[in-house]
C-alpha cells in the first residue's frame, strides 16, 4: 500500500475558532487507487474491478475497495498529516462516507486491458508459488515469476512449491486401479484428465467430459472414484462444481457462480435425466452468466470454462450432434463404499500427503497434459457402455426381451412385436417401427448383426454375430 505526500486524497482545512475540517477530493481517490492497481473491466454492460499487484490480479468488489481506502487512512503516517490524526481522518471519512463513495466513483477507474495468462494450442501453463511451469508435447519447462510477462489470476494460483519427480504416486497407482488394469482404458482416462486441464479451447473439440460407472450394479451407490478424479483436477485449476441433480441449465442464475477465473464447471452426480442438450451451446459457443441484482455477462467461446460430468448412470442422446460433444470414460468397480481409496494406500488423498506425494501427484498430472498435446482424446473400445446407454433408454423389460432372442433364428416382425405387448400386460409403450428400430440399436450394443428380409408377405428380421473384417 503506497502512502506518500501525492496520494492524500484529502484537505486538512482551517474552520472556526481553531477547528480543523476534512475535505474529501474524489478525483485524488482515483488517482490514489490507481497508484495501487485498482482497475474497472467491462463484461458486456456488467462492470467488475479489478486488483493488480505485480503481475497478479483478483476480482474485487466495491466495498473491498471501500476497505482498501478505510484500512490505508488507519495507517497513514503522522509525519504526512499537518494538523490532524489518521483517528480524526478516520472519523471525518465515516460522516462523509455516504459522500465520497455516492454515484459510484470507482466507474472513472481506468480500464484494465491486460490479457490473463492463457494456454495457447500448443502449451499448457501452470502457475505454482515457486514458478510456472510450461508444457508442450515434448518439454516441461520452468518460468520465473518476475521474467514472465503476463498477468495470472490469483484464484489461479496452486499454492505448493512445485519439483518434478519421476516416480508414481498413490493417485497415478489409484488411476491405474479405476481403469481394471486395461491400457487402452488407461490412457483415456489420462488424456480426458489432460484435455481438461489444457484450458485452451480448440473449436474443432467441443466435448464434454463424462465420468460414469462400468456396472449397472453401481448405480445407486457410485464411489468407484469419479468425483476423486474431478477433485484431483481442481487442484490445478478453478474448478466450479454444480450440483448435478438440482441444476438446471437453462433457469435464471444457473451460472451466477462462474467467474472470469472459472477454467472448469463440473456438473456433479448428474441424474439419469439430465438434459446434455442443454449444454450444446455452452460447448461450441460460450457461456451466459446472469447473476442476482447485477447486469449478466457472456464468457466466449475461447474463454469459456470447460465442461466434465460426474454420473451414476449414463447420459442418453443419439446421433452425431451428441458424440461429437461427448467423451465418455467408464470407471471399474474396484472401488465402492466397502472399498475406498484408504484401505490400499493408508492415507487420505490430499489431506494426509506430504510435500514428496504432492510433488508426485503435480508430475502426474502435468505428465497427462503432455500425453493430451502429443495424442489428442484417446477413445478406447467401452465395456459396458453401449448396453447400459440402450437398457437405460428402452427399459430393462424390453432389453430383456431382446435377451432372450435366438441368435441365427428368423421372426415375423409383427408377430414378435406382438408377443413383446402380450409380456407387457397389452401396455402399448410405443409402435411396431420403434419397436424395430430398438432391436436394431440392441444389435449395435451388442456387436450383432442385422438380417431383413421379406418373404410371402411377412417381414422377417433375425439377428447373428458380427463376422470380422
Amino acid at each position: 500500500m503506497k502512502v506518500n505526500v501525492q496520494s492524500i486524497f484529502w484537505k486538512e482545512m482551517d474552520g472556526e475558532n481553531g477547528a480543523v475540517t476534512i475535505k474529501f477530493d474524489k478525483t485524488k481517490l482515483i488517482e490514489f487507487l490507481h497508484q495501487n492497481g485498482f482497475y474497472k473491466k467491462y463484461l458486456g454492460k456488467e462492470r467488475i474491478y479489478i486488483k493488480e499487484t505485480g503481475n497478479i490480479i483478483d476480482e474485487v468488489s466495491a466495498e473491498q475497495i471501500q476497505d482498501f481506502v478505510v484500512n490505508l487512512i488507519r495507517k497513514v503516517p503522522q509525519e504526512l498529516l499537518k494538523k490532524t490524526s489518521s483517528k480524526q481522518i478516520e472519523t471525518a471519512l465515516v460522516e462523509n462516507f455516504n459522500i465520497l463513495f455516492s454515484k459510484n466513483p470507482f466507474s472513472l477507474l481506468h480500464e484494465f486491458n491486460k490479457e490473463p495468462l492463457r494456454d495457447t494450442k500448443y502449451s499448457a501453463f501452470f502457475t505454482f508459488r515457486n514458478v510456472i511451469v510450461e508444457v508442450t508435447k515434448d518439454k516441461i519447462l520452468y518460468h520465473p515469476y518476475d521474467k514472465f510477462n503476463a498477468c495470472i489470476w490469483k484464484k489461479q494460483i496452486i499454492n505448493h512449491d512445485f519439483e518434478l519427480i519421476n516416480s508414481n504416486g498413490d493417485f497415478q497407482k489409484f488411476i491405474l486401479n479405476i481403469c481394471g488394469g486395461k491400457n487402452e482404458r488407461f490412457f483415456a482416462l489420462v488424456s480426458s484428465i489432460g484435455y481438461l486441464l489444457h484450458t485452451y479451447k480448440d473449436p474443432s473439440i467441443t466435448k464434454a467430459v463424462i465420468y460414469c460407472d462400468e456396472d449397472s450394479s453401481s448405480d445407486l451407490e457410485g464411489r468407484t472414484g469419479k468425483s476423486l478424479v474431478v477433485n484431483a483436477v481442481g487442484k490445478l485449476r478453478n474448478c466450479l462444481m454444480l450440483d448435478g441433480k438440482n441444476s438446471k441449465v437453462n433457469e435464471s442464475f444457473s451460472f451466477q457462480q462462474v467467474e472470469l477465473s472459472t477454467q472448469i464447471i463440473n456438473f456433479n452426480d448428474v441424474s439419469k435425466t439430465f438434459n446434455f442438450e442443454s449444454l450444446f451451446s455452452i460447448l461450441t459457443e460460450g457461456i451466459k452468466v446472469e447473476k442476482k441484482y447485477r447486469d449478466s455477462f457472456y464468457i466466449n467461446y475461447e474463454n469459456a470454462p470447460k465442461i466434465v460430468i460426474t454420473t451414476n448412470h449414463t447420459i442418453i442422446g443419439k446421433g452425431g450432434s451428441f458424440e461429437d460433444r461427448m467423451f465418455e470414460v467408464e470407471f471399474s468397480p474396484y472401488y465402492s463404499k466397502d472399498h475406498k481409496p484408504i484401505n490400499d494406500f493408508g492415507r487420505l488423498f490430499f489431506m494426509e500427503w506430504n510435500k514428496d506425494e504432492w510433488d508426485k501427484f503435480y508430475s502426474f498430472m502435468i505428465v497427462c497434459v503432455k500425453f493430451y498435446l502429443k495424442n489428442g482424446l484417446k477413445s478406447y473400445p467401452h465395456i459396458n457402455l453401449p448396453i447400459r446407454k440402450l437398457t437405460q433408454e428402452i427399459g430393462e423389460p424390453l432389453m430383456r426381451f431382446f435377451e432372450s432372442l435366438e441368435l441365427n433364428t428368423e421372426y415375423d416382425k409383427k408377430e414378435l412385436y406382438e408377443q413383446y405387448i402380450q409380456e407387457c400386460d397389452g401396455v402399448i409403450l410405443f409402435g411396431q417401427r420403434t419397436f424395430t428400430n430398438c432391436i436394431k440399436d440392441y444389435a449395435k450394443s451388442n456387436k450383432l448383426e442385422v438380417v431383413e428380409r421379406f418373404s410371402n408377405g411377412k417381414s422377417l428380421i433375425k439377428l447373428i454375430r458380427k463376422t470380422k473384417d
